[in-house]
């Protein structure tokens, strides 16, 4: 599984060890919503009913205060808004960027979170106003929500499409079905596999030790290895870990084999949700034992076993896509347990600078 921010995070230089920020001054201005907008200059501070509005509207994990925090654990700045109007409602958090062309761009990643396209225009009027605030050369977003979102009502908003950082195309699995239910969409040598694992010797373990970070870190490096593509730094994962795990939602996950761990998984349970968000193996026992379908599967029991509503693999190919589309292999996979493709419109640019956004366009084809 090639993990979602190794694969759309190009142009980002990552922090090194972790930043304790102390409030600063707080700005606040109205809204044009009637609302009042928060904006901290270090550390956000997020509304504690924040989380549950998000999943109300259809948001994802990676706009929760949960991932602000790693996003702070990184050293870098995180700001938020929201607003409400009528039965129309937003909000986003984003972070600011240093890109490695020296410009400095405000992403929201799959964010902002709208229900309907009045809440829509006033979110990215929000992303727009934010993003002049703190001198962004433009605001990169990938809107979600409980409502069509069209590429031609953003193109209108003056937002370019580019290229995608977080995949467009996810695959979720419903955990309200019986296991029974599950298993009969599966192959027969996937459920033969299954339920074999254990005489094959393998057993799972779940930690929320970050020292475990270590036995994951090798497997992460020996799948990218295997599979051509380059891991974060050693010290992204370790600010994962050392910010997640202690908030009891996210966990480590392991397969072992005569005490060698074979097999790792990094989960994020949110709201009714886990989000398998980094997996890894050491490919030549893995091939051997098959540790990985086992895993999945395990992770998608523990998760209905705890009362999760569903299951997000992370990103796949499009429907009809093409067997040389790099996410194939990871598709493929993911589907041999079975669920549903749920798709969004994609990564959008809107320029606070065009004459400079135009000279990073032109740059970003020849470096």
């Amino acid at each position: 599984m090639v993990p979602l921010e190794q694969e759309y995070y190009p142009d980002v230089g990552l922090g090194i060890g972790y930043n304790w920020f102390v409030h600063e001054s707080i700005l606040m201005w109205p809204a044009a919503s009637g609302t009042i907008r928060l904006m901290t200059h270090t550390k956000v501070e997020m509304p504690k009913d924040w989380n549950k509005r998000l999943a109300k509207l259809g948001g994802h994990a990676f706009q929760s205060s949960l991932w602000a925090e790693f996003q702070n654990a990184q050293s870098r700045q995180v700001v938020m808004d929201e607003g409400q109007e009528g039965g129309s409602s937003w909000q986003w958090t984003a972070a600011i960027r240093h890109g490695r062309l020296g410009f400095n761009y405000l992403y929201a990643a799959y964010g902002p979170t709208v229900s309907d396209a009045k809440s829509l225009r006033a979110a990215l009027k929000s992303l727009r106003h934010v993003g002049k605030e703190h001198n962004a050369d433009f605001v990169r977003f990938e809107p979600l929500g409980n409502v069509e979102i069209k590429a031609a009502d953003l193109r209108k908003l003056g937002a370019r499409l580019v290229a995608d950082m977080q995949p467009p195309h996810r695959m979720v699995l419903n955990l309200t079905q019986s296991e029974a239910e599950i298993r009969h969409t599966m192959s027969p040598s996937n459920r033969n596999l299954i339920n074999t694992a254990a005489k094959r010797g393998l057993t799972f373990i779940i930690s929320d030790d970050p020292k475990d970070t270590a036995d994951f870190l090798a497997m992460q490096h020996a799948t990218a290895q295997r599979g051509g593509w380059k891991p974060q730094a050693d010290s992204y994962y370790y600010q994962l870990t050392e910010s997640l795990l202690p908030t009891g939602q996210a966990k480590l996950y392991f397969v072992e084999h005569e005490r060698q761990r074979i097999a790792s998984a990094f989960c994020l349970d949110f709201e009714g949700k886990r989000y398998y968000i980094y997996a890894g193996t050491f490919p030549e026992q893995n091939n051997k034992l098959k540790a990985a379908i086992a895993l999945l599967w395990w992770l998608i029991m523990d998760a209905q076993a705890k009362g999760l509503k569903a299951f997000d693999y992370g990103g796949v190919a499009p429907e009809g896509a093409p067997a040389s589309h790099p996410w194939a292999g990871h598709t493929k996979f993911k589907k041999s347990i079975g669920g549903e493709t749920v798709s969004s419109v994609g990564t959008w640019d809107i320029p606070l600078k065009p004459r400079k956004y135009m000279l990073y366009t032109l740059l970003k084809k020849v470096v």
